[in-house]
C-alpha cells in the first residue's frame, strides 16, 4: 500500500520557471536531440504540468524509479543538472598531466637534441615509447614506466601532435 502512495503522489521536482519551461519544450521539439534529454525533459514538463508518478512514467515510457531519480536531481541540482548524466567514478588516472607535458615536449623536440634518443631523424611512436620507458624514472616520471605505445600514441592524439611529421 505504502509503494502504490509513492507512485500516485506526484514528487515535485521543482517548478519551472517560464523560460525554463520554454527551454524543454523547444528541447523535445528538436529533430536531433538525444533520448535521454527528451526524456528528462518530458519528466519535469509532466510532473510540473501536476501529473503523478506513474502519469508519468506511462506518458514517457520509462519506470517509474527513472521518474523519481530525474524529479529528485531537478529539486537537488536543478534542470540543467537534472537533464545531464552525473560523472562516473571510475578508475582515477594513473598518468598524471606533468608526464603527458614531459611526453609532448618530448615528441616536439627534435630527436638529434635528445640525448640518447634512437639515430633517425624523426620520433615514431615505437621509438618514442621505448625512449620513455627507458627513462622515465630519471625524468622523475616512475608512472611511465610501464606505459603501452598505444597510450603514448592517445596521448599525442589528443594533442593533434604527430611526431612523425616533424622535421628537424
Amino acid at each position: 500500500m505504502k509503494e502504490q502512495a509513492w507512485q500516485d503522489t506526484p514528487f515535485k521536482g521543482g517548478t519551472l520557471s517560464a523560460d525554463e519551461r520554454q527551454f524543454l519544450q523547444g528541447l523535445i521539439r528538436q529533430s536531433t536531440v538525444l533520448l535521454r534529454h527528451y526524456q528528462r525533459a518530458q519528466i519535469m514538463l509532466s510532473s510540473d504540468a501536476g501529473l503523478s508518478n506513474a502519469e508519468v512514467a506511462a506518458k514517457v515510457g520509462v519506470n517509474i524509479q527513472t521518474v523519481h531519480k530525474v524529479l529528485k536531481k531537478w529539486a537537488s541540482l536543478g534542470m540543467a543538472q537534472a537533464l545531464e548524466d552525473s560523472p562516473r567514478s571510475g578508475r582515477p588516472h594513473v598518468i598524471g598531466d606533468d608526464a603527458k607535458a614531459w611526453i609532448v615536449s618530448l615528441a616536439c623536440t627534435p630527436v638529434k637534441e635528445v640525448l640518447g634518443s634512437p639515430a633517425s631523424s624523426v620520433w615514431t611512436i615505437s621509438s618514442l615509447h621505448k625512449y620513455i620507458r627507458s627513462h622515465c624514472v630519471a625524468a622523475g616520471y616512475p608512472e611511465l614506466n610501464k606505459i603501452a605505445a598505444s597510450t603514448v600514441w592517445l596521448i599525442l592524439n589528443a594533442n593533434e601532435i604527430k611526431p612523425h611529421r616533424m622535421r628537424s
